[in-house]
């Protein structure tokens, strides 16, 4: 008579193994002000995200662009947004790039101890 109403599936998360990355934007104007929004989850092998991963990450940028920031969003937290490392925070962690005032390209690389590095390129224009 009906068919299903709802249907839901509940992955328990293996162990960190992967870092993904995700812009808000990958084209941003070279103005000196401009800014990027750099998801960071930590994932298992099959791309699930982690709810329990608080790895060290590193941060370093190449090219046309300065690292404006970082977060994880515990507001009781105590590291330095301005720093080139943050923990990351039940899987999570934001990274915020600044364009240069000269076009080019930006390459994020974010690395962590016992999980694979991810890269990321930013344009600006």
């Amino acid at each position: 008579m009906y068919g299903p109403i709802l249907t839901r599936t509940l992955r328990t998360a293996g162990p960190a193994a992967q870092i993904k990355l995700q812009a808000d934007r990958k084209i941003i104007r070279a103005d000196g002000s401009d800014l990027s929004f750099i998801t960071v989850r930590i994932t298992d092998a099959n791309g699930q995200i982690v709810p329990t991963a608080a790895n060290q990450l590193k941060f370093q940028i190449e090219g046309e662009g300065t690292l404006a920031g970082l977060d994880n969003g515990y507001q009781a937290g105590l590291e330095s947004f301005r720093s080139d490392h943050h923990t990351a925070y039940n899987g999570l962690c934001l990274a915020i790039i600044r364009a240069k005032k000269k076009a080019g390209k930006i390459l994020l690389r974010v690395s962590g101890k016992g999980i694979e590095s991810a890269n990321l390129e930013i344009v600006s224009k």
